[in-house]
């Protein structure tokens, strides 16, 4: 995992902007068939949100919602 962070100019007053900018990636995987590449994508995704989850706040959180 590779986290990038970068604040940007708002778009609002008063506001602050920040780009959160998260690489998973696997090395040495050996797919062969399309079910095993859906699968680890799908492993993949679900561990990315988690990361995603951990980086934000409850406030943040809400405001998305």
């Amino acid at each position: 995992m590779v986290i990038n962070q970068s604040v940007i100019p708002p778009t609002k007053p008063d506001t602050v902007s920040i780009i959160l900018d998260l690489d998973l990636y696997i090395e040495g995987l050996d797919l062969r068939t399309d079910d095993e590449i859906w699968l680890r994508l799908e492993q993949i995704r679900q561990r990315k949100n988690q990361y995603f989850e951990a980086c934000i706040t409850e406030k943040y959180r809400e405001m998305i919602r």
